[in-house]
């Protein structure tokens, strides 16, 4: 029976690009990248101290303590608002000390009963945010309990959210609604106080090619560029020079508060924009001025030795980093993957964006890998790369540790000696996944679920393969072939050669459900470890084994089409495009290298060559587009769970590793025409 097509077939790849299989795969990797191009970070206002950020992301806003002497009965308005990158459906969590009515862009999801108020339930509020700004309103009353309400996400780790009043602040607005309408800024100025003496930075938006500065006080102002100091004379106008958009400057004096600054828009027009709120200050710090010091990514120290940061004019509020985008420069499991299939393909074919492109991600995570362990420490809740930072389970670390290794290490896989950062973070990965991981009684990773999962063979194995190359420690390699053992061990379906995707610890059962991505990881993986596993290796038959009867059991039940089934032994599931790219890699790898019985050689070569045309012509169209990559997964002992798991366009599971598929397709066509004695040219 033939299932409907993700397009019409004189859309796809294969049809636009025929034989180009480097034409197409550019083609997904550039349309990738300019949906997602290379962005900073967004400076962001901070909430106030007073408002409790739990490590969760949970704000916690007590009204009691902005509105003391409102009566019993007083209502109140929270007022903020939610920005999604792409519609999707969200689960809040909230507790109110009093009633709470909730509304999202004006229509009501959530209104309290009475057993659901004083904080003794947890109340949960799932909907759908639309692309762009969502509107959240929340209506109170204050109660002899209290007024005030905490709210999060139940999802956080994945799906992070942050409360905005504006696009650069965030927070809530909060009115109190008598009769005189008063309304409270979450961001409001504190009493802190400033004395004023040292040295200071100013970053101003050049936002006109003619915009001026004019300085009056009686301290010394200063342009910089490139670290060099140029002396910005008292009361003249000097032009704004742009470094990334701001104009960078030093203050030196005793009465940096009390000094007036303008800045004029063009030379025959004067307007005073009294410090505007785009204007931010560092100080007073204590250091040297260098090059590096206006950068975003760079903490300072006051006087007093302490780590200071960024600070807004507008009411004198901390800066921190937030990301512009979803996915560039983002630390996580599924971008893990897709990055490595960019810098295999951009090595492969010598394409320069692509591998600027990686690098660009790279640089900006290990850029800002000082002031995410100083945002983590004062801030809790983290803005960016919550997942390295947690680190609490191996999704959090292994994939993307895998990949960072990769493309920062030398070709013989070592750390370049003067790369601390690097050290540092794939230290602490390796330390967490060698030391701190959960594990059952014999070794075997688990999760605090209580269950074990086919995808953790990847988000562990990968990393301690490149670490054992970077390191030359034995234990890393020993623990990955350990793991491969264990696993099967619990999970592998004799009958029909496949993995199980879950096994359930407390009662020692398995799912019996061959996911397909859940084969794929473990798959892919063993050819990873097959990689760099010496034939001398003592459990090295154990693993080439395990590799070729799985080898076995996935061309079984391959589709027609050449692709695989999104439950692999269910021919009514959709054909699903991340697993047949990891299938590819692994056979296409085995057959080049050597660990692939010789018996199924044939049999594979033929899969890689119908699942890679498959690809071409069912999941990518002719503008890069992929289809029909399942969306990330839980677990599930019913198939009907897997069953029901929807397909994703362009989703980061299948990107990078369909790239790297076709990559690896076509090292073995080079392959076999060398082993044939042909013309590679």
């Amino acid at each position: 029976m033939r299932r409907d097509r993700y397009f019409d077939e004189k859309m796809s790849g294969k049809e636009a690009f025929g034989a180009d299989s480097k034409g197409l795969i550019e083609a997904l990797l550039k349309r990738f990248i300019g949906e997602n191009p290379a962005t900073p970070l967004r400076p962001t206002l901070q909430y106030p101290s007073y408002h409790e950020v739990d490590r969760d992301g949970s704000v916690s806003i007590d009204l009691n303590q902005l509105f003391p002497d409102a009566s019993i009965g007083s209502d109140f308005v929270a007022e903020s608002f939610i920005y999604s990158f792409e519609e999707m459906q969200v689960t809040l969590q909230l507790w109110s000390y009093g009633p709470i009515l909730c509304h999202i862009n004006k229509e009501i999801v959530f209104d309290s009963k009475e057993y659901q108020e004083n904080f003794r339930v947890r109340n949960e509020v799932t909907f759908t945010l639309k692309k762009g700004e969502n509107h959240l309103n929340i209506y109170t009353e204050k109660t002899p309990m209290g007024c005030g309400f905490k709210i999060g996400t139940t999802n956080t780790r994945w799906v992070p959210i942050y409360f905005y009043q504006s696009k650069d602040k965030l927070g809530f607005k909060i009115r109190h609604l008598s009769k005189h309408q008063k309304t409270v800024s979450i961001i409001e100025a504190t009493d802190e106080q400033h004395d004023g003496l040292g040295t200071y930075l100013l970053k101003i938006p050049v936002e006109d090619p003619y915009q001026t500065f004019q300085y009056r006080g009686t301290g010394q102002f200063y342009k910089v560029m490139d670290g060099q100091k140029e002396l910005i004379v008292n009361g003249q106008k000097e032009s704004l020079e742009s470094t990334d958009g701001y104009s960078n400057l030093l203050y030196t004096g005793k009465n940096f508060f009390m000094d007036s600054l303008s800045i004029c828009l063009t030379d025959d027009e004067y307007e005073d924009e009294n410090l505007d709120k785009k204007i931010y200050y560092c100080g007073p710090i204590d250091e040297t001025i260098t090059s590096e010091s206006f950068k975003w990514s760079t903490l300072h120290q006051d006087p007093k030795g302490e780590q200071i940061y960024w600070r807004s004019f507008e009411e004198n509020r901390p800066i921190r980093m937030l990301s512009q985008t979803p996915l560039f420069g983002y630390w996580n499991y599924p971008m893990g993957v897709s990055l490595y299939g960019m810098y295999e393909t951009a090595n492969f074919f010598g394409n320069q964006e692509i591998g600027t492109y990686v690098q660009k991600n790279i640089q900006q995570i290990k850029e800002y890998y000082n002031y995410c362990k100083w945002d983590r420490d004062n801030y809790n809740f983290l803005g960016i790369h919550s997942h390295f930072y947690w680190m609490e389970e191996l999704d959090d670390c292994g994939s993307f540790g895998s990949t960072f290794l990769k493309i920062e290490s030398t070709h013989d896989g070592e750390i370049e000696k003067d790369d601390e950062i690097t050290k540092e973070m794939t230290g602490k990965i390796a330390y967490h996944i060698l030391e701190k991981q959960k594990r059952e009684s014999d070794g075997a990773f688990s999760r605090y679920n209580d269950t074990m999962w086919a995808d953790d063979l990847y988000m562990s194995v990968p990393f301690l393969v490149s670490y054992y190359k970077a390191s030359g420690d034995e234990r890393y390699l020993e623990d990955s072939i350990s793991q491969f053992c264990c696993f099967k061990k619990r999970m592998f379906i004799e009958e029909t050669k496949l993995m199980s995707h879950i096994f359930d610890t407390r009662t020692q059962t398995a799912n019996l459900i061959p996911w397909s991505r859940g084969n794929g990881w473990v798959l892919f993986s063993l050819s990873e470890l097959l990689d760099v596993l010496p034939e001398s290796n003592r459990r090295y038959e154990l693993i080439k084994d395990f590799y070729n009867q799985m080898i076995e059991g996935v061309l079984a039940v391959q589709d027609e089409s050449g692709l695989w089934n999104q439950v692999l032994d269910e021919t009514f599931t959709y054909l699903e495009s991340s697993s047949t790219a990891m299938f590819i890699c692994a056979m296409a790898r085995g057959i080049r290298k050597g660990y692939l019985d010789s018996q199924l050689n044939n049999q594979a070569l033929v899969a890689v060559e119908k699942a890679w045309q498959g690809l071409a012509s069912e999941c990518i169209d002719q503008f890069g587009n992929l289809y029909g990559t399942c969306q990330g997964s839980g677990f599930s002992f019913s198939r009907r769970y897997y069953k029901q798991l929807n397909w994703r366009k362009n989703d980061t599971h299948g990107i990078g590793i369909v790239a790297l598929a076709g990559v690896e397709r076509l090292k073995l066509i080079d392959y076999e025409k060398s082993r044939r004695g042909e013309n590679n040219a």
